[in-house]
């Protein structure tokens, strides 16, 4: 698979609820230094990924990553609002994460 074709939707979804569930994912060093910034753990990212909601509006590709990145937007378990934003590789990539409140 060419990291330049934008993937289904479903699979998508598919993995990152797969990934939250399973809490297989990997930080990049942008998304541990924001984590780090902004309280944010590693239970609250699985969280959305399993629960949230996808906002297609928010793909891009991501030229340093030379990959497609897909948002996902929901509350954590101690209702913050949180934006996580993914690549798919062999493993799910967490880019960075935002708090919206």
């Amino acid at each position: 698979m060419s990291d330049r074709i934008k993937l289904d939707e479903s699979e998508i979804i598919d993995r990152a609820r797969s990934s939250g569930v399973k809490k297989d994912f990997v930080l990049l060093p942008h998304a541990v230094q924001r984590s780090k910034e902004r309280d944010i753990s590693t239970t609250d990212i699985a969280y959305v990924l399993k629960n949230g909601q996808r906002v297609k509006s928010r793909d891009r590709f991501d030229s340093h990553l030379k990959s497609w990145s897909y948002c996902f937007e929901g509350f954590t378990t101690e209702d913050f609002t949180l934006r996580v934003i993914i690549c798919v590789h062999d493993r799910l990539l967490i880019v960075t994460v935002v708090l919206i409140n």
